[in-house]
């Protein structure tokens, strides 16, 4: 996946130099998931765990359906 985002950028026309600070942005962003990932299931328990198993890594409306909205949520207005 990670040569599929690379070949499109240079094909976009994107410099080596834009790629790398791509690449930097992208792994500034999982230090975060990586820090609080153990206290959010800490905290929240199972339905973090849940939320976790339903919803994909960084793009939440691509892949696997869910059933309703997150735990502890409810719907707009409700």
């Amino acid at each position: 996946m990670a040569d599929d985002c690379e070949a499109c950028l240079k094909a976009l026309g994107a410099t080596e130099g834009l790629i790398g600070f791509s690449w930097a942005v992208a792994a500034m962003t999982e230090v975060p998931a990586m820090l609080f990932g153990s206290r959010l299931l800490r905290r929240f328990g199972d339905d973090y765990a849940r939320y976790r198993a339903e919803v994909p890594l960084l793009l939440p409306a691509a892949g696997r359906k869910r059933a309703g909205p997150p735990p502890g949520r409810q719907g707009v207005g409700g």
